[in-house]
C-alpha cells in the first residue's frame, strides 16, 4: 500500500522546517539580510551585552574573569551575561572576530527556526497525531513570547532550550537508557555557560520531572531507589556550577 505524505515523518518534518524558516526569515528580514551590519536595540540592557559578547572573545585571555568593566578589578563572566560557553568556543576561532554580532544573531534565528520541529518530535511522542502536531507545533513556536527577548537579553533568547530539555525527558522515560541520561546532565551544565537563569531553571525542571514521574508511577519505595539518579541531573549540575 503505497504511503500517503502524512505517514512520512521526515516529510512532514522538512515541510515544517522550510515554513519555520520562511516565516521567521520573513519577520525579521532586514536583520537576516543585514545579521553583521546592524544592532537589533541598544536600549536597556542591549548595548552592554554585546559589548560583553564581543569584548570577552577579543580581549579576555581568562575564561572566568571579564576586563572590560569594574576597572581595574574585573567581573566574574556570570555577572555580565556574555554566554561564556560560545565566547570560549569562538576565542579559539579568530577568522570569526569580524563576524560575532552576526553570529550571535545567526545562532538566536536559528534556535527559532528549529523550535518547532522540537516540539514536532514532542508531539508525536505522546501520540499525536502528525497533521495535529504540525500545526501545533508551529503555532506554540510563532506565538511564544521568547521571539521578542532579542530585544536585549540575548543569553536567554535561546527559543529551541525547554523544548529541547523536554524532549529530553521524554526520550529518557520511553527508552531508560543511561547514555540519554548522561546526555541530560551535561546539557543541564552547559546551559549555566549560557546563562545561569537557563541552568537554574532547567536543572530544577528536570529534577521535578523525574520526582514526580516516579512519585505517581512507582510509588515512595521505588522513588528512594531512583534518587541517586534524579539527583544527577537535577542537582549535579547546580553544585558543578
Amino acid at each position: 500500500m503505497k504511503q500517503t505524505f502524512l505517514h512520512k515523518t521526515w516529510l512532514i518534518q522538512l515541510l515544517l522546517f522550510i515554513v519555520s524558516f520562511c516565516i521567521y526569515v520573513f519577520y525579521f528580514q532586514y536583520l537576516v539580510f543585514h545579521l553583521n551590519s546592524v544592532l537589533f536595540k541598544i536600549d536597556g540592557d542591549s548595548l552592554k551585552n554585546y559589548y560583553t559578547f564581543v569584548y570577552h572573545i577579543r580581549n579576555d585571555t581568562n575564561a572566568l574573569e571579564f576586563s572590560g568593566l569594574n576597572f581595574p578589578f574585573g567581573e566574574h563572566i556570570v555577572y555580565t551575561d556574555c554566554q561564556p560557553l560560545i565566547t570560549f568556543i569562538l576565542r579559539l576561532l579568530p577568522f570569526t572576530h569580524d563576524y560575532l554580532i552576526g553570529i550571535m544573531h545567526g545562532l538566536i534565528l536559528l534556535s527559532f527556526i528549529i523550535t518547532p520541529l522540537l516540539l514536532f518530535r514532542i508531539f508525536l511522542l505522546l501520540d499525536l497525531e502528525r497533521l495535529p502536531a504540525f500545526f501545533f507545533s508551529l503555532g506554540i513556536a510563532l506565538l511564544s513570547p521568547q521571539i521578542h527577548r532579542l530585544g536585549g537579553h540575548f543569553a536567554l533568547a535561546y527559543g529551541c532550550v525547554i523544548p529541547l530539555a523536554i524532549l529530553f525527558i521524554l526520550n529518557y522515560f520511553k527508552s531508560r537508557s543511561n547514555k540519554l541520561l548522561i546526555a541530560i546532565l551535561i546539557y543541564n551544565t552547559s546551559l549555566f555557560l549560557i546563562h545561569p537563569y537557563l541552568g537554574l531553571g532547567i536543572s530544577f525542571f528536570c529534577f521535578s520531572s523525574f520526582f514526580i514521574n516516579e512519585l505517581l508511577l512507582n510509588g515512595k519505595t521505588s522513588l528512594l531507589k531512583k534518587l541517586p539518579k534524579i539527583a544527577l541531573i537535577g542537582l549535579v549540575p547546580i553544585v558543578c556550577f
